[in-house]
């Protein structure tokens, strides 16, 4: 529908976050939408169940209840894998767009200069906790999957993610910080 009538289709806009998958998503997609910025995912959402906007990209933990009771219907997710959460829900390159991944991440990081024997100390004690069946299952739950790579792999996802980033975000027209 968005490439039959490009620009008739709105699309919830919640934060900066929600502003750089939107950007990903249309570069991938190769549509033009209208972007309605909301003051953060609730609105956001409520503006999709109530049927303000058409579409929007959000957090799945939160909108996993709305899609498993009909009230919005979840039509891919932006990850690389399928989640537990919806093993039903495709990906997005799955549903047809081979170009799109986005997913967020969560790292430690600790101040320059900290020594590599305290940064491996670290990351060890980390990942023994995030071993754990009560903390896997808890990641899980949550629609997210658990990546204990050692700091020098983070350190190469952080540089090519914020290489990535740069690019859609001078793309799309976003200030970046």
């Amino acid at each position: 529908a968005a490439k039959r009538e490009p620009g008739r289709i709105n699309i919830a806009i919640a934060g900066a976050n929600g502003a750089i998958t939107t950007a990903v998503f249309k570069a991938a997609a190769g549509v033009v939408l209208n972007n309605v910025p909301y003051k953060g995912s609730a609105p956001s959402e409520f503006a999709v169940v109530s049927g303000e906007v058409s579409v929007a990209m959000l957090s799945l933990p939160t909108v996993a209840p709305y899609a498993k009771s009909g009230k919005m219907k979840a039509l891919g997710i932006t990850t690389v894998r399928r989640t537990p959460l919806l093993p039903e829900l495709p990906t997005m390159m799955e549903a047809g767009l081979p170009n799109f991944e986005f997913g967020n991440w969560h790292g430690l990081f600790a101040p320059a200069g900290t020594s590599p024997a305290l940064v491996q100390t670290l990351y060890k004690e980390v990942a023994r906790i995030l071993a754990e069946p009560e903390t896997r299952e808890l990641v899980i739950a949550r629609g997210s999957e658990i990546v204990a790579s050692t700091p020098a792999e983070f350190k190469s996802t952080l540089a090519a993610d914020i290489k990535r980033y740069r690019s859609i975000m001078a793309a799309a027209g976003l200030e970046q910080q």
